[in-house]
């Protein structure tokens, strides 16, 4: 399944804000003091080589763009199991139904049919509404 920004956020992930993840890196060590000013290294990088900063935010690794964000690799592929674990439950669940609706043949059991139909509409609507299919 396509993972997208809906689905990451309904499962509770959220995007990385990988620049302020590199300014913590580079500021680790804590600022420096020029002429008896403090700047961080962060700062002085991005002001005196703002390509050089660039090409440290493009090269950071372990994140996956999705729909202009970004968010880290463990995170899409615990989307990705979960979506694959939920998407397995509505078919199980679809052919549980299914099951039923043939085996139903009286009268009364039109009404459960109805139900077993409500029920297999509402938990295709549920997974379509996480997936944005």
């Amino acid at each position: 399944m396509k993972l997208t920004k809906t689905i990451m956020q309904n499962l509770d992930f959220s995007a990385v804000d990988k620049e302020a993840l590199l300014i913590d890196q580079v500021d680790s060590e804590g600022s420096v003091t020029v002429c008896g000013m403090e700047f961080y290294p962060s700062n002085i990088l991005r002001e005196c080589d703002p390509t050089a900063w660039r090409c440290m935010l493009a090269d950071m690794e372990g994140f996956t763009e999705i729909n202009g964000d970004e968010y880290m690799d463990e995170d899409c592929e615990a989307a990705e199991e979960a979506l694959e674990e939920l998407a397995d439950a509505v078919e199980a669940a679809q052919e549980e139904l299914e099951a039923a609706i043939e085996e139903a043949t009286t009268e009364a059991d039109a009404l459960t049919i109805e139900e077993a139909k409500s029920v297999l509409e509402a938990a295709k609507a549920a997974l379509s509404e996480i997936t944005g299919e």
